[in-house]
């Protein structure tokens, strides 16, 4: 399982595929029976770990919302009979503090008195003036 931040830029991932065979174990090296397999690569919750895929076997990995996601990949034949599967966990957690909204201070046994307005450049006063 990969524990990540919700703030993790996004990762690459590729898919590499094993030896492919035939019912009796002979290895299938013909270009184009390989080229016809199907290949998919889906999260089972894209708001928590969403694929972007440049092709059947690559691209990126964005990271969302808080959560628990899994990213499968699956080759089946032309006729959608699955002949792999695999996959990894993630789980996003929230990320790195990047703001306060504000901060309060509280001082007890004064009074505060209030700011006086800001005075405009070349603005000048009289004594007694307000």
């Amino acid at each position: 399982m990969f524990i990540v931040k919700d703030d993790q830029a996004d990762v690459p991932y590729a898919i590499t595929l094993g030896k492919v065979t035939d019912a009796e174990g002979v290895e299938i090296t013909d270009a184009a029976v390989l080229g016809s397999l199907k290949k998919t690569f889906e999260s089972t919750d894209p708001t928590v770990v969403a694929i972007v895929a440049t092709d059947d076997l690559s691209g990126s990995l964005q990271f969302g919302a808080p959560g628990s996601a899994s990213v499968i990949a699956k080759v089946t034949t032309k006729d959608d009979v699955l002949l792999a599967t695999g996959g990894k966990d993630f789980t996003v957690t929230t990320g790195d503090p990047a703001k306060v909204d504000n901060i309060g201070i509280a001082i007890t046994g004064l009074t505060e008195e209030p700011e006086p307005p800001p005075v405009e450049p070349g603005v000048t006063f009289r004594k007694g003036q307000k």
